[in-house]
């Protein structure tokens, strides 16, 4: 057992390793908790697993996939240990680090870290890590043969918290960046060419590409493979959505968001004859229609749209109809389209009021207000959506203000002889 006050014993290494080889059907082991011990009121305090004991898992033989979530990794060392792994698992395909954030560095997390990574770069096919991690040297200077899915979470807050595409990941075909921001952060480019070709693009199998707050001017977009199926640049998080542009000024993250203009140069330059799956998030201005028309002419295979869409300037109430029919009459639809999840930042969507709970802002909406804005407007464009769709569709869905996150309210699309009309689901 260790004797560091900070570093969990709830996990006795030689039992859980002697009790995990006897499991021989069990391929995957998580460790953490349900939520970062930041928002714990007890303790706001750093805590992390004993090496000893992530060592006693990564040695289990039938190991296939790991998760470590809101602990660190071995932030201290007891007396004596070292960090090493004299009996890696052979099979490891999957590894997921979770933090919210990484305030402090500590020596030992990053030699555990540097190690697991060497250790099993040739059998990782999935990875999933902080965004702290992604200049670690194991990522950017050693080859990774078998990995296919990346992701990183969390909240860049140095210049060391940038991700940029290499050669390294031949067979990387799923590149999620669904990152919150704070106050002052740029989006720098993910891809730096040394040649204009398309065909000098390392990741050439790329599937999947999520990028919440996207840099307008990287080369990346005139390159994408054709092979990319989904392209989501959908802000993230989706919180305290009654707003316009003074109430985003408040947030983190509202200055981050491209105006339409800026996304209409971004999809202009993307060619994705195959793309099922796109998400926008945007602040209006004078090409937002052109953005609107835009996507259904050039991604004609698109079966999924989600539109997040920001008020440039709030309008009185008297023109709340207008703005909800603005933006979905420009758009044209592909004739395949099944989903379309839409916000509008309607002038008569709730706004919340903000309180502080233990030093964090939070924001609360009235239930009554929610609910008249579910019944008087968007139940309302929702049938006219239904109406103006192709006969493919089958799912509206409209972003709810909440709180602590997003809620999609879901409407079905029922159909008659004589009309189509939404129908909301519970």
């Amino acid at each position: 057992m260790n004797d560091h006050a900070r570093l969990c014993n709830l996990y006795d290494p030689l039992f859980l390793n002697h009790a995990l080889r006897n499991m021989p059907l069990l391929t995957t082991v998580e460790l953490g908790l349900k939520k970062p011990v930041h928002d714990l009121w007890w303790d706001a305090s750093p805590h992390g697993i004993p090496w000893s004991t992530v060592e006693s898992v990564l040695s289990v033989p039938q190991l296939q996939r790991f998760a470590l979530r809101f602990y660190r990794l071995a932030p201290w060392l007891s007396p004596g240990e070292q960090i090493q792994l004299q009996a890696p698992s052979p099979g490891l395909t999957a590894l997921e680090y979770c933090l919210n954030r990484r305030d402090s560095r500590f020596d030992s997390e990053d030699q555990a870290l540097a190690l697991i990574l060497r250790t099993f770069r040739t059998t990782l096919r999935k990875l999933d890590l902080p965004i702290e991690l992604a200049l670690i040297e194991p990522l950017r200077s050693l080859e990774w043969p078998a990995l296919q899915e990346l992701r990183f979470h969390g909240e860049p807050n140095t210049d060391d918290a940038r991700f940029s595409l290499s050669d390294n990941m031949p067979l990387l075909h799923t590149l999620d960046l669904a990152l919150s921001v704070s106050s002052g952060y740029t989006p720098t480019p993910l891809w730096l060419p040394t040649t204009s070709r398309p065909g000098d693009f390392p990741c050439q199998d790329l599937q999947q590409l999520v990028i919440a707050f996207p840099c307008v001017t990287d080369a990346l977009w005139a390159c994408l493979p054709p092979t990319l199926h989904e392209l989501s640049l959908v802000c993230y998080p989706h919180t305290n959505l009654g707003t316009d542009l003074e109430s985003l000024s408040d947030l983190d993250w509202g200055q981050t968001i491209p105006r339409a203009s800026g996304l209409l140069k971004v999809l202009r330059m993307c060619d994705l004859p195959t793309l099922r799956v796109l998400g926008v998030a945007y602040i209006e201005d004078d090409d937002e229609r052109h953005l609107l028309r835009l996507i259904g002419t050039r991604f004609s295979t698109l079966e999924e749209l989600v539109i997040v869409r920001y008020a440039h300037e709030r309008r009185g109430s008297n023109q709340a109809i207008a703005s909800a029919e603005d933006p979905t009459e420009a758009l044209v639809c592909p004739p395949g389209l099944r989903i379309v999840s839409l916000h509008m930042d309607l002038p008569d969507c709730p706004r919340p009021s903000r309180r502080r709970v233990r030093g964090r802002r939070r924001s609360e909406y009235c239930p009554y207000e929610i609910e008249n804005f579910k019944e008087q407007t968007l139940d309302v464009a929702a049938d006219r959506l239904a109406r103006t769709l192709p006969a493919s569709a089958t799912t509206v869905r409209f972003l709810l203000p909440r709180y602590d996150g997003m809620d999609w309210l879901e409407y079905g699309i029922v159909r008659s002889d004589q009309e189509r009309r939404a129908v909301r689901l519970p």
